[in-house]
């Protein structure tokens, strides 16, 4: 018997004496047994009166699309009554039930129109697609009839930047990238100061490019899924790329779903997201350096947990690959801060630990860097895995299928790949709501009225409890955790390099005031190499998330890089910055937009605030 399989002959002694959930689901290696249809799509846009406080009025809508779902609409609307009877005529139909409406960044905008016309007639009911925040990714059409049929087929309204991964990037980019042949517009109308005219032809001219663009947009990046993953596209490109993650696990790897208190332990103190830290304030040269597609890269990197897990009252299995440990360490020598999360008071904190971790949970590959800078670690219990895995074959296909891909990483290709591989993972951490809302002119049989707050019930929401929801085979916790975790050791690997020097961390980035490419693996293409982004810049840095790069005068034109978290940067000059950085943070008055729900409770879409740049102290 060889060293390996001694290891699991011991582990297996262990996890035979554990108990099994049987109703839990285990995640291995499932393909498709036949080639999946494209998702059926149509493009739609509204132009409305200019953001401001209160709440837009939509003024003209477009729609998009071709083949069997051919639609070609331009139409005025009145007002929401005349809103929900173009939705009834062209949208909600019996032909184009298990269609995906498509806009850009509806979810922020578009959908909340859809919901607010549709509340309106009693014949349809609503499932918006809410994360844990009520941030909405979604929304599910049916006919009131079909309330109790999950399959149920109907209407999804839905926004291509969630499906494509693509947050943040304009509808102008996207078309550029993926639909030249149908850019945007350019110089037709400025919304900064005009509003639409429906009677412009320029304006409806524009109007229509957007969801003409959009349409051939989506089918493009569609297209490149289905060929290279045989993917359709989804709600979010997450729900889509679990399903090409799943289908890229070694064969003979089973995951099996963790006791309670694991997982527990797992989602309050084990999953952190990325590492974000200012040293101090600093003004002068800089040497700034980014991991290629981290999070892609650790996939393949790290061992990450397998087989069933089992608990080790005092210390560690000594067998375990990968397991989670209860600690505390002290190093009177480390300067790098630890990010870590602890219980105090009763509530959960997150801390920055510089010579001391108190009573935390870690994974097995922050001990292990730990023990390497020579911190005293106490482990007091753990929970062990039987196995581990990497994802060597798929993160290889990914970073080839981007550096190979024409015109280049960052075209359309290019764009996809990295997309795949960043939103690999998400659906291994997704918690679900034992919780069903819908929005609806009057309450659904089987639902009751939605109070939050209030003494009152909210009118058109309404909910049930789903006591039978169990989680997917996919809901892993533990593996976002370990891939997370490998990524912050990544960063404070290099941070170590040089404590002294070392300024700045943000997930994937690390700055420092001194040249240390040399001490770095450096490969511009290769995922999980740094990549060089700066060289001796001049750069204020200000606070997490606040940085400016100052003018050079050898390149005038240089297209300054800064970030003014909370603030709308674009409206910040340089003497905002130069007062924010002896002490004065600027003060901006904004319009922000509520939340999908609380605009369907009858809170106005935009609201007036006045905000201030994050506080620091006087010099």
């Amino acid at each position: 018997m060889n060293p390996k399989q001694a290891l699991r002959a011991k582990l297996r002694e262990h996890v035979e004496s554990q108990p099994v959930d049987k109703r839990k689901r285990a995640l291995k290696q499932t393909r498709r047994k036949k080639a999946p249809l494209p998702a059926r799509m149509i493009a739609y846009d509204f132009e409305t009166t200019r953001i401001k406080a209160g709440t837009p009025r939509p003024l003209y809508i477009t729609a998009y699309g071709e083949g069997r779902d051919a639609l070609h609409l331009e139409s005025d609307i009145r007002d929401f009554g005349h809103l929900t009877n173009i939705l009834k005529t062209y949208f909600l139909t019996e032909e184009f039930k298990g269609v995906k409406f498509v806009a850009w960044n509806a979810n922020n905008f578009d959908a909340y129109f859809i919901a607010a016309a549709l509340l309106a007639c009693d014949e349809y009911v609503m499932r918006p697609y809410l994360t844990r925040s009520n941030s909405l990714r979604g929304l599910r059409v049916i006919h009131r009839d079909d309330i109790q049929n999950e399959r149920a087929t109907g209407w999804e309204f839905l926004d291509g930047m969630a499906m494509l991964g693509l947050v943040g990037v304009s509808l102008e980019k996207f078309l550029d990238n993926f639909a030249p042949n149908h850019k945007k517009l350019k110089g037709t109308i400025d919304f900064e100061k005009e509003e639409f005219d429906s009677t412009n032809p320029d304006h409806r001219a524009y109007a229509m490019r957007d969801s003409i663009g959009l349409f051939h947009g989506m089918e493009k990046a569609q297209s490149i899924l289905m060929e290279h993953f045989e993917q359709p596209l989804a709600v979010t490109m997450g729900g889509a790329c679990i399903k090409i993650f799943k289908s890229y696990i070694p064969l003979g790897v089973i995951v099996n779903t963790p006791k309670d208190e694991c997982v527990s332990l797992v989602r309050d103190y084990v999953m952190r997201g990325g590492y974000c830290y200012c040293v101090k304030r600093y003004q002068g040269p800089v040497w700034k350096y980014d991991i290629n597609q981290a999070y892609a890269s650790a996939m393949r990197e790290a061992l990450l947990p397998s087989g069933f897990s089992f608990h080790v009252a005092t210390g560690v299995n000594k067998y375990a690959e990968t397991y989670i440990a209860r600690i505390s360490a002290t190093n009177p020598k480390n300067k790098i801060p630890f990010y870590y999360r602890t219980e105090t008071a009763g509530r959960m904190r997150a801390v920055f630990g510089v010579t001391e971790i108190s009573d935390t949970w870690l994974t097995s590959i922050e001990i292990d860097q730990l023990k390497r800078e020579g911190w005293k670690i106490k482990i007091v219990e753990s929970w062990c895995w039987e196995s581990s895995f990497q994802m060597l074959d798929y993160v290889d296909r990914l970073e080839n299928g981007r550096i190979t891909a024409p015109g280049g990483p960052s075209g359309p290709q290019g764009t996809v790949y990295k997309n795949v591989g960043n939103h690999s993972y998400g659906k291994t951490v997704e918690q679900l709501e034992p919780i069903e809302y819908v929005l609806a002119a009057e309450c659904p049989p089987g639902f009751v009225p939605y109070y939050a707050d209030e003494s009152e019930p909210l009118e058109h929401i309404f909910y049930r409890f789903v006591d039978d929801q169990e989680p997917k085979d996919y809901h892993q916790p533990q593996i976002g955790a370990f891939i997370t975790a490998h990524v912050r050791m990544v960063v404070r690997r290099a941070a170590l390099i040089s404590p002294d020097t070392w300024l700045y961390a943000d997930t994937d980035c690390v700055v420092f005031s001194s040249n240390v490419t040399k001490e770095l693996d450096i490969d511009p293409k290769r995922y999980g190499a740094w990549k060089v982004e700066e060289e001796g810049a001049i750069y204020q840095i200000i606070a997490k998330k606040v940085y400016a790069e100052l003018p050079d005068a050898k390149d005038p034109a240089k297209k300054l890089k800064r970030s003014a978290k909370g603030l709308n940067v674009r409206k910040l000059t340089p003497e905002d910055f130069d007062g924010w950085f002896n002490g004065t943070p600027p003060v901006q008055d904004q319009v922000q937009r509520n939340n999908f729900v609380s605009v369907m409770q009858g809170v106005e879409m935009y609201r007036s605030q006045q905000r201030s740049g994050t506080a620091v102290e006087k010099t």
